[in-house]
């Protein structure tokens, strides 16, 4: 999976699309919140990296598993995929950067945050994967790396996607919205269109 090209769009997006960047547009409205509006949200991924490194750490004991331990494996690794991650990105997409495309207009029809969104797409499609691969039934060697492989691919770029947002989109709202407006705006609406989290941590 060749990923890394996907992890420089946000960037780009930024430099080349129109998009005002979120220091200069604060600069002429005044910042509001500092990272202190988005802090609560940063923690709730921190949660997520913990959870990414246990899919890893799962990911890498298929090597040695027996066939049965290796099944168990791989469904621990693809309902976090399917059950947490997923529905985070969902309620990401509706929610976060609807926002933050409003807060932050582009030029030429684009969106802020098209660069994230497509990031998106590829994330859900080797989830996919993960799980036919699951579901195959197949636990030969080559079958098992495979898994592992792409699991492993899937926590690094899931990862890379993170830090992106964070530089990206969080920062757009750092700059630009007060902690009370992202609670309102941002956070109550995503506490329930992704069934609680991460309004658990409040602030958030």
């Amino acid at each position: 999976m060749r990923i890394p090209t996907a992890f420089m769009l946000a960037a780009l997006l930024v430099a080349c699309g129109g998009a005002p960047s979120p220091a200069r547009h604060a600069h002429a409205h005044g910042a509001h919140g500092g990272s202190e509006t988005t802090a609560a949200f940063r923690a709730h991924h921190a949660e997520i990296r913990t959870a990414l490194d246990e899919a890893a750490s799962r990911a890498m004991a298929l090597s040695s598993a027996s066939p049965e331990q290796a099944g168990e494996l791989m469904h621990g690794i693809v309902h976090f995929f399917v059950h947490e991650l997923m529905p985070h990105a969902e309620a990401e997409e509706r929610v976060l950067y609807s926002a933050a495309d409003r807060l932050v207009p582009t030029a030429h029809g684009r969106r802020y945050t098209d660069a994230l969104r497509y990031e998106h797409t590829v994330v859900a499609r080797e989830v996919r994967a993960l799980h036919e691969a699951m579901e195959s039934g197949e636990r030969s060697p080559e079958a098992l790396a495979d898994f592992q492989r792409r699991t492993l691919e899937l926590v690094g770029l899931v990862k890379a996607h993170f830090g992106a947002e964070e530089d990206v989109v969080l920062a757009a709202f750092d700059e630009l919205m007060s902690p009370e407006d992202f609670q309102r705006e941002v956070v109550e609406p995503m506490h329930g269109a992704e069934g609680g989290a991460p309004e658990h941590h409040h602030a958030h």
